[in-house]
């Protein structure tokens, strides 16, 4: 499929699970016996839309369930949280407020938090296809290439051909990066001399074109490690560090791990044997959005090269681009849609407003939104198929991703009768060739909110369905 520009493409009508930011730092509460039921309960999904936008930017391995304590923020209410591991990268949420000691449920909310993220070991063998295309610096700079020295894997290498003594070069994948991230990766810093002349390391996240970004760099000479938390602007300063000890980090594999979550950005440093190294810094001026990059600082001494070598380089989002259709300050639409008739609609429905479409006609209507997505990503939604009839004709509805302007994607489609439910995965469009179709569910689910995904990470395309009983899952090599 063509990995260039990317849309999501909605079919029917769906509404995106709600992820609503609120903020609530009040001291003083007015007890609740004073306040009309109804305001209790939207004073308690506040409470629960607030612990799951908390919980969605949470990295995946630390989603665990809580038991039901008072709720820290608010002694009015209790609440617990329910996590289940539904495979090893997808565990569900819930997300339950109580009045008090009461039995009864106040607020109730549901979500699936995945393991979102992206590994580069720079093999190509299948499954392990590199999943980015990188771009190094050339010209009087080092060389960057593939390499094997260090064993039967792969590993990305830079190395200084030339007579200077020393040479920096950098090289940038064609991702084009989020704004809460973490990036980690094996580094080995070789030095086959003994002289004791400094290498330098740099991984960097939120990286711009023009070199800016956020960078931990790590410089060794046999000798002396040291650990320094960069912010390019125009200029390296540094941030986080100096931290200088002791230790001869050549020729071994180090580990090294940036993330960066609003305006925080943390960095940690390890290897066999030593000590681990790690910090925070809040930054006042945080940098925008953007990719990863890799930099690296190598000499020539004596005749003899240096290098500097990559391998296992992982990508963690800690958030995602939540649609639910409202329209309030913080949690506004993040996308402007585009129908292919005018007969989608933003409405109340169940609670919450929904983007329904609701037309006379059998033939499928389409809305895409203004997002430009990336090689690899998910999306997923909760699909509402309404009817008041008993008449024996068929709905359906599609999720589309990897999409071009012009329809063509990756679809998982679910067609639903009074019998019947059927889920396909299609290339091409929502119409397309099927290349996976699951045994279909004997269920009437209409008037039944569906949980449907679709995810694309290289040539690999899963998909995921519930409808709260059953569950039908794949995946597909493409």
């Amino acid at each position: 499929m063509n990995k260039g520009i990317s849309y999501i493409e909605v079919i029917i009508s769906f509404m995106l699970l709600s992820i609503i930011a609120a903020g609530f730092t009040s001291a003083f509460y007015v007890p609740l016996s004073g306040i009309p039921p109804l305001e209790i309960k939207q004073i308690a999904y506040s409470y629960a839309q607030r612990e799951m936008e908390t919980i969605m930017n949470t990295p995946f391995e630390r989603v665990n369930s809580i038991l039901r304590v008072t709720y820290p923020l608010d002694n009015r209410f209790e609440y617990r949280i329910d996590v289940s591991s539904l495979s090893v990268d997808l565990k569900s949420v819930w997300v339950r407020f109580y009045q008090g000691s009461s039995p009864k449920t106040l607020a109730e909310l549901m979500n699936y938090v995945t393991k979102k993220y992206i590994i580069e070991d720079f093999e190509e063998n299948g499954f392990a296809t590199p999943p980015f295309t990188w771009t190094p610096v050339t010209g009087t700079f080092g060389i960057w290439e593939i390499d094997t020295t260090l064993g039967s894997t792969k590993t990305y290498k830079f190395y200084n051909p030339s007579t200077s003594r020393t040479q920096e070069g950098h090289s940038v994948s064609d991702w084009s990066g989020a704004r809460n991230y973490s990036v980690e990766a094996r580094i080995n810093i070789r030095r086959p001399d003994r002289t004791f002349i400094s290498s330098q390391a740099f991984l960097g996240i939120r990286c711009q074109a023009n070199g800016d970004g956020y960078y931990l760099r790590i410089t060794s000479n046999g000798f002396i490690t040291t650990i320094a938390l960069i912010r390019r602007s125009g200029v390296d300063s540094v941030i986080s560090g100096p931290l200088f000890f002791f230790a001869n980090t050549t020729n071994i594999w180090l580990f090294a791990r940036i993330s960066v979550s609003g305006n925080t950005v943390t960095y940690f440093f390890d290897y066999a044997g030593g000590t681990r190294r790690t910090a925070q810094v809040i930054d006042n001026r945080p940098l925008a959005p953007g990719g990863i990059r890799l930099r690296a600082i190598a000499p020539l001494v004596r005749g003899i090269q240096r290098s500097i070598h990559f391998d296992d380089i992982k990508v963690e989002y800690f958030d995602s681009l939540t649609e639910d259709f409202e329209d309030k300050g913080i949690s506004s639409p993040p996308f402007t849609w585009t129908p292919s008739v005018d007969t989608w609609v933003t409405v109340p429905f169940d609670g919450s407003n929904v983007y329904r479409f609701n037309d006379t006609r059998t033939t499928w209507r389409t809305s895409y939104p203004d997002w430009v997505g990336t090689t690899d990503y998910a999306v997923e939604a909760r699909v509402y198929m309404f009817r008041a009839d008993n008449l024996a004709t068929a709905s359906g509805a599609a999720i589309g991703g990897r999409c071009t302007i012009a329809g063509l994607g990756y679809y998982l489609r679910v067609d639903v009768t009074p019998t019947t439910t059927t889920i396909t995965l299609r290339r091409g469009t929502h119409i397309g060739t099927v290349i996976s179709s699951p045994n279909p569910i004997s269920k009437n689910n209409f008037n039944n909110w569906l949980f449907v995904r679709l995810e694309m990470r290289g040539n690999t395309i899963s998909f995921y369905f519930d409808d709260g009983t059953n569950v039908r899952s794949g995946s597909v090599t493409d």
